[in-house]
């Protein structure tokens, strides 16, 4: 690669990323300074964007968040005087990312597209719809089983002890944040392994035959996501359902394999 294709890339490689940022920075600035409010008009309503940094849709979101998984008899309370300033950034950058996430994806997808063969950008293409499916599934899985679960498990503990079930503000949110993000990204798994054998880096023998490995490493993973304060249910839940997705990821990639070597023929 000549010096001219360097630089070339480099300023590319430049302006992709400040598009992201710049994308970013702007879902950021809006969620956290504005809300919405509601304009009727007859039997319509119309909501439009209104500068109020007290009632901002990030602290929408935290408070959607808080009433959607935080269990009765659990109370939050604000240890420190910034904390609720923090809790509010926070849930500007969670939202913001995933607003700007499908630009994000359209953006990177065009710097590297033209350093792709044909198969590999048909891969991703094919990648883009189970990716955000299964990040939603995971998300959803530690949304609905995982966090509540944990959160049962904290009350009756503390209650064992006699003492008020009580959790941090911010404590609260970075916790929900990390498990349904480390949730989301771990559910990508058969996405990673039909996109490997697709592109005939890995065939889906070694997959299979390497399941036992495999197995362990999602017990791993389901400890790093755990908060490891359930007695081992959480993880042996999380390992055994990462455990099904990785046979499901295998056994759809001997399916790919399969469909492709016919194609050739």
């Amino acid at each position: 690669m000549e010096l001219k294709d360097l630089v070339a890339n480099y300023k590319l490689l430049v302006a992709t990323l400040r598009n992201v940022l710049s994308v970013f920075f702007i879902f950021f600035v809006f969620v956290i300074f504005f809300t919405y409010k509601e304009f009727k008009i007859s039997n319509f309503s119309i909501y439009y964007p209104y500068p109020d940094f007290f009632h901002s849709i990030s602290i929408s979101f935290f408070l959607f968040i808080k009433n959607a998984t935080l269990p009765h008899g659990l109370l939050l309370i604000n240890v420190n005087p910034f904390d609720l300033i923090y809790v509010d950034v926070y849930s500007a950058l969670a939202l913001s990312i995933i607003l700007s996430l499908p630009f994000t994806m359209y953006f990177a997808i065009s710097y590297i597209s033209p350093a792709l063969y044909k198969k590999e950008k048909k891969a991703i293409l094919y990648m883009i719809l189970p990716s955000i499916l299964l990040f939603l599934l995971g998300a959803l899985f530690a949304f609905y089983i995982i966090l509540p679960l944990l959160f049962k498990v904290v009350i009756v503990f503390a209650t064992n002890f006699n003492v008020e079930p009580t959790m941090s503000v911010l404590g609260f949110f970075s916790l929900v944040v990390k498990i349904i993000l480390l949730t989301g990204l771990s559910f990508e798994m058969p996405v990673v392994i039909v996109f490997l054998s697709y592109i005939n880096l890995v065939s889906p023998d070694t997959w299979l035959k390497n399941w036992r490995y495999a197995v362990v490493v999602s017990f791993f993973i389901a400890l790093l996501v755990s908060p490891g304060a359930t007695g081992g249910l959480i993880e042996t839940i999380i390992g055994i359902t990462l455990s099904t997705l990785y046979f499901a990821g295998a056994i759809i990639s001997k399916f790919v394999y399969k469909n492709q070597e016919i194609e050739k023929k």
